[in-house]
């Protein structure tokens, strides 16, 4: 399998969709919000290609801070475990170094354990507790990296 890392464009827009229910199917992002993400930063719009099918994606945002602030992740359920999520991960924190910051932050379920510890093994660190911070009332863990360049 071969998989390279790429700009999104509006054509994948239909993949994102699908990658997304099938990820966050309490609370997925409307394509409106892909598009603004797109729109505004379109380098921090990155996705997983393998064998010339969109198998993920990574997208997000320089915040007021200056922070990169990764605003979602996800991996098609048939290709995750296979260093998909950490090749994306690690493209956007190279595509946010390139952009002149030095710091990545994110919100994560604080029932997803698996995200958890797969964000805990790439260097990001528990800031503090979002409480209701999703739609159902459940609480997020804000998470930093701050990257040396």
């Amino acid at each position: 399998m071969e998989c390279r890392v790429r700009e999104f464009d509006v054509t994948m827009l239909n993949d994102i969709r699908r990658i997304e229910l099938e990820s966050f199917p309490d609370y997925p992002y409307d394509d409106i919000i892909f598009l603004t993400l797109h729109y505004y930063q379109p380098e921090l719009f990155i996705v997983a290609e393998c064998d010339g099918k969109i198998v993920g994606y990574a997208c997000g945002f320089i915040s007021k801070r200056g922070c990169g602030h990764l605003a979602s992740i996800a991996v098609d359920k048939q290709y995750r475990r296979k260093g998909i999520g950490s090749l994306l991960l690690a493209s956007f924190e190279e595509k946010v170094i390139a952009l002149g910051s030095r710091c990545v932050e994110l919100e994560v379920s604080e029932d997803n354990i698996d995200a958890i510890r797969f964000y805990e093994k790439h260097g990001y660190k528990f800031v503090k507790t979002l409480s209701r911070y999703y739609p159902d009332g459940k609480n997020a863990l804000f998470m930093r990296k701050t990257m040396v360049s």
